[in-house]
């Protein structure tokens, strides 16, 4: 049987940041492994991830294997980055899932102040998992939202051709094999920082850039919300407004406290 894993990773949250996060992973029965990368939280954020049943991985701390062997991964980048966290967290976490210590073969990695689960990720990707990776739609074309066809562009002006006629995919929930999403995840790192656009980061639009190479375009499972995975808010729900001529999803409602 797969053994499942949920990881994020924040800087500077409280517990009232994470607790929607947290509260929702263990409300749905949700057994696997949970991790959080912690950089620079408060003792009072360890300590709740800790007695929500979270291993904390601290800046200072490395992971250790089943023999206490440590495992010196990406220790030169900790401290002050020259790029944000969204980007090195994509290092870090590929460097966890290599690592000899991680045991588990599926992963959801999700941003964690504003995710939160409704029901047990590894029961639907136990039935219609059908691709290595999987990923989620934001319901528009990259060219309609002005958000992603802004910070495409900037962050990969010579790429951007290559995706601004094709869905948007949010960074936010990635999910699947642990072995093609360290992948995965490396070569974003590796991309974005490629890039001088810093006014936001560009993990998203190296995402949507990867999913479109030969390496990643058989291996990932684009899912839209007919497909029951995720939903992305930002556009299909929270301004409507403005999108709704754009939209190519159907759009979820809210019904006794849910989205569906």
């Amino acid at each position: 049987m797969k053994q499942y894993c949920i990881i994020g990773a924040i800087t500077k949250y409280t517990p009232d940041d994470i607790a929607a996060f947290v509260n929702s992973i263990n409300k749905v029965g949700f057994t696997g492994g949970k991790y959080m990368i912690a950089y620079d939280v408060p003792s009072e954020t360890i300590t709740y991830l800790k007695e929500s049943g979270f291993e904390v991985i601290e800046k200072d701390k490395l992971p250790t294997d089943l023999n206490g062997k440590h495992h010196v991964w990406g220790s030169e980048e900790w401290g002050e980055f020259s790029n944000p966290i969204v980007v090195y967290r994509f290092k870090h976490l590929h460097q966890l899932l290599t690592s000899e210590c991680f045991k588990y073969d599926r992963v959801i990695v999700a941003d964690v102040k504003d995710t939160i689960f409704q029901s047990d990720p590894s029961v639907w990707m136990e039935k219609k998992q059908t691709h290595p990776i999987i990923i989620g739609s934001e319901s528009i074309l990259v060219k309609d939202m002005k958000w992603s066809s802004v910070n495409y562009k900037r962050s990969f002006p010579r790429l951007y051709h290559t995706v601004k006629d094709k869905l948007s995919y949010c960074a936010g929930v990635i999910a699947g094999d642990t072995s093609e999403i360290s992948k995965l995840f490396i070569e974003i790192f590796n991309l974005s920082v490629e890039t001088n656009h810093q006014i936001e980061p560009p993990d998203q639009a190296a995402m949507n850039m990867l999913i479109e190479t030969d390496s990643f375009k058989t291996t990932t499972q684009k899912t839209t919300h007919m497909d029951g995975w995720v939903t992305h808010l930002g556009v299909s729900l929270s301004d409507p407004e403005q999108y709704t001529k754009n939209l190519q999803d159907i759009s979820p409602i809210i019904k006794d406290g849910k989205i569906y």
